[in-house]
């Protein structure tokens, strides 16, 4: 027992991040602690003195699906300039992170975007960068094969082609 001003300065009781390690973890632990431990010398924990932390470990998984390059966005695009993808229409990308986060990811929550900051006319291979909801990665490194014009010009150049790339 502890006297009542001791008391009135307790609304928690914090456990050190440090004390619930789970670097290594590869099945799920039971973590056990004594709540005497971490109260202030005079305090007596009368109730359950024993406090349990069950830490869950599971496995990344993987899946691909199918990304509509129409849904591309680009940034930093002149206004002078018209960008045309020369690629397929869909490339396969692989996203990774647990089952229950990645089972009904579509490529509708996931978004693409090229940079084109200092992109001439002409054919141009450009990055593709994707971002995913939290708990998704996408493991797919992706370029597309744009064909750029510049309207204050007479002429463009015309290619195709198509690369992803899982990086793993």
């Amino acid at each position: 027992m502890a006297d009542d001003d001791k008391l009135s300065k307790i609304d928690k009781i914090t456990i050190p991040a440090d004390s619930v390690n789970i670097t290594g973890l590869s099945k799920d632990k039971i973590f056990r602690f004594s709540l005497s431990s971490f109260v202030e010398s005079g305090v007596t924990v009368v109730s359950d003195n024993q406090l349990r932390i069950m830490v869950k470990i599971s496995a990344n998984s993987s899946r691909t699906i199918q990304y509509d390059l129409n849904s591309i966005t680009f940034t930093n695009k002149p206004d002078n300039l018209t960008v045309r993808i020369d690629n397929a229409s869909q490339i396969a990308i692989t996203i990774e992170g647990l089952d229950k986060t990645i089972e009904n990811i579509t490529s509708a929550d996931i978004s693409a975007s090229v940079d084109l900051t200092n992109v001439t006319a002409g054919s141009r291979t450009v990055n593709v960068t994707f971002t995913a909801p939290e708990g998704v990665v996408v493991k797919t490194a992706a370029t597309v094969t744009l064909t750029i014009t510049d309207s204050n010009a007479t002429t463009g150049t015309t290619t195709a082609g198509t690369t992803a790339a899982s990086n793993n």
